[in-house]
């Protein structure tokens, strides 16, 4: 069961996901995320709204095992993002840059990966 979180996504046979709106950010309006769900074989699009130079990190939940890897597949151009373990991601773009920048991410749980898509708007 999701415990813990605004939203929880139940669905047989779904890998229901969603990040937790905990972040690291000292201020709760410089990383904001969009909640999105996904499943074996499927792909999603997480939205983040992040201030620059500020790390934003994504923490899955799940109703179900745990991810046997997740992998950062294509890096993002302006910043830095990185795997936390089996748990999640995080964003960081250049001290100076404000704009666009997306990455992708891959999970898997049972050999079948999950795509997902993050679409990041970096500001000031």
């Amino acid at each position: 069961m999701c415990q813990r979180v605004s939203f929880c996504l139940h669905s047989p046979g779904l890998l229901a996901a969603l990040y937790s709106a905990v972040s690291s950010a000292a201020n709760a309006n410089d990383c904001q995320q969009s909640y999105f769900a996904f499943g074996p074989g499927r792909s999603a699009t997480e939205k983040m709204v992040v201030k620059s130079g500020v790390s934003c990190p994504t923490t899955v939940n799940t109703s179900v095992s745990s991810f046997r890897a997740i992998e950062i597949t294509k890096p993002p151009i302006h910043g830095i993002a990185a795997v936390l373990g089996l748990h999640g991601w995080t964003y960081q773009s250049r001290a100076s840059y404000v704009g666009p920048d997306s990455f992708l991410v891959t999970v898997q749980r049972i050999g079948v990966p999950s795509w997902i898509t993050v679409s990041v708007t970096v500001t000031n």
